[in-house]
């Protein structure tokens, strides 16, 4: 008769490795970033500030606009992006090793922002359970957390 309390001791250690390993994993998820079309010399600029929070501080916020996703949010973080003006969609979708990552427009939470021609707008990123809000802000709270946070380059055409 086989003795399960050492199949069970074997065991052990490879699933605790393995399922660290796969926790570890589920946290690098790969989400493909694609430049923002040229701006051009009447662009707008739209500064998104993802604040220090405790919800959600486990997840990338990946922003979009108009349904390209453009820059990958960790906590504490900011990201200026030089939009053409008008109406502009800006998605905000989360990666994380629990609900997956944003793989079509249906997975964010989508604002129309009217992008002024030459201006900066300031957004602050407020996470939820499932999706997140953008508030706007005015330059002089925006620029309290810009002091705090730390900044992150757009993608490739999004200068």
């Amino acid at each position: 008769m086989r003795d399960r309390r050492s199949t069970v001791q074997r065991v052990s250690p490879v699933v605790l490795i393995l399922s660290g390993v796969l926790l570890v994993a589920g946290c690098t998820l790969a989400v493909p970033l694609g430049p923002l079309p040229t701006a051009g010399d009447d662009a707008a600029t739209l500064v998104i500030i993802r604040p220090a929070r405790f919800a959600a501080c486990g997840t990338q916020a990946i922003v979009a606009i108009d349904d390209i996703p453009v820059a990958a949010l960790g906590n504490d973080e900011h990201v200026a992006l030089r939009v053409a003006p008008g109406a502009r969609i800006v998605g905000i979708g989360y990666n994380s090793p629990f609900f997956g990552r944003p793989t079509s427009t249906d997975d964010y939470a989508a604002t129309t922002v009217d992008a002024v021609a030459r201006t900066t707008q300031y957004f602050r990123l407020e996470p939820n359970v499932h999706v997140a809000r953008l508030n706007p802000m005015t330059p002089a709270a925006a620029q309290a957390l810009l002091a705090t946070t730390r900044e992150v380059s757009g993608r490739p055409g999004s200068e």
